[in-house]
Formats: C-alpha cells, structure tokens, sequence
C-alpha cells in the first residue's frame, strides 16, 4: 500500500486489528487537540476568538483541568467567560429582559447554546469526518486495504453507520454491494460474540455454574457491550 500523509494514520490504526479503527484515531484527534489548544494555540488570536465563542464541555474542561496546566487554563477561561459575560449583557440590552417571553426564550437558548458547545468536540469531529472520508477513498483504492479492513475485530455502529452512509454516495453500486456485505458481516458477527459473552457471563450467576472460569471477554462482556453500543 502506498503510504501518504492523509493515510498513515489510518493505515496504521488498522493495522492494530483490534477494537474500533475510527474510535483509535478520534481518540488521538481529541489528546492532540487538547494539547494544542493548552499549547501554543492559546496566544493564536484566531483559535482564541473560536474557543471563547464555542467554550468546552464538561468531558473536556475536565481533561483539560487534569493537564495541570492552570495558567493556560484560567486564560483560557478568563476570556471565555468575558465573552459570556458580554454576550449576556448584550442580549438583555437588546430584549430588555422584562420584554415578552419570546424575548426570554431567545436569551434562554442563547445561554443553553452556550452552554452546550466545544471547540474540541468541533475540531475534533471536523477532522474525523476527514477520517472517515479517506478510510472509503482507501477502500475504494487499494486492495491490500481492503484486505485489512476486513480483518478488524469490529468497527463500533457509530463509525459503522458513517461510513456505510458515505460509502452509499461514493461507491458505484458493484462496489457498494461489496463494502456493505463487508461491513453488516462484521457487525453481526461482533454482535453474536457479544451476546454470547454476556450469556456467558449471566450465566456464572447460575449456582449450577459454581466454579466455572470466565473467559477474558466474558468477564468485561458488559463494558464492551456498552463501548460498543453507545461509542464512549
């Protein structure tokens, strides 16, 4: 496979054959952007003007808060919430804030908007979306990927979902079958594996199994269901 600067990621995620692909690489998406922006992206006034608009979620301002990196952190926060503060101000000046409900419905969606955005999950889905995209560009263009790809222990339904929806506007329809029988095969048989190690599992709790071992995948039957599932 001939290697460039948009595949290595992704052929090297897929070379690990175990767990999601997609999943690996928005996890690496997500470290390397909350380094950055802790980094020297905090004194760029382009990305400064993006995170005091959009903030950080919980998940994230946690993270960013176990880098102990406080300086950067409370800069970061100080204008961000300077920006809050302004827009707040702007809206009650505008609605008059003893206005009609309307006017505080439009400040009550500001506020939840606010509260509800992050510039790392938006970075960080802009550049999976990109992941995405080149995984079918590879599939489409290189045998030896394909071959890999069908080797992967699963690809979890959220990533599974993104790609058989783009692969449907990308791939002619010959190719379109192939992918889609690629990927239902190894959905279904990911989720049989499941189900039978949480049988396995519940099944421990029968006193007629009393001092049966549990597999490895039996005994985190739950957690991998569950990372499956809801792709957290």
């Amino acid at each position: 496979m001939s290697e460039t600067i948009y595949s290595i990621p992704i052929t090297e995620s897929f070379d690990m054959r175990s767990g999601c692909p997609l999943c690996r690489l928005r996890s690496n998406l997500e470290e390397t952007s909350l380094h950055y922006v802790m980094g020297s992206a905090m004194m760029d006034p382009d990305v400064r003007q993006e995170t005091n608009r959009l903030g950080f979620c919980h998940k994230h301002l946690s993270r960013m808060l176990s880098m102990k990196n406080k300086l950067s952190l409370a800069l970061i926060l100080e204008t961000h919430v300077k920006h809050v503060e302004t827009l707040l101000d702007s809206q009650v000046t505008s609605k008059r804030i003893f206005g009609s409900k309307k006017d505080l419905s439009e400040i009550a969606s500001t506020l939840k908007d606010t509260s509800e955005s992050c510039y790392i999950c938006n970075r960080t889905a802009e550049f999976e979306k990109r992941y995405v995209s080149n995984t079918i560009y590879l599939w489409k263009k290189d045998e030896s990927f394909r071959k890999v790809f069908s080797e992967q222990e699963f690809i979890c339904l959220h990533h599974s979902g993104a790609l058989l929806s783009l692969a449907e506007s990308e791939l002619d329809s010959k190719r379109l079958a192939v992918f889609q029988a690629t990927m239902t095969g190894m959905t279904k048989d990911y989720l049989e594996k499941l189900r039978n190690d949480l049988s396995g599992f519940t099944e421990s709790f029968d006193h007629r199994n009393t001092g049966k071992k549990l597999s490895d995948s039996e005994r985190s039957a739950i957690e991998n269901s569950i990372y499956y599932l809801s792709n957290i």
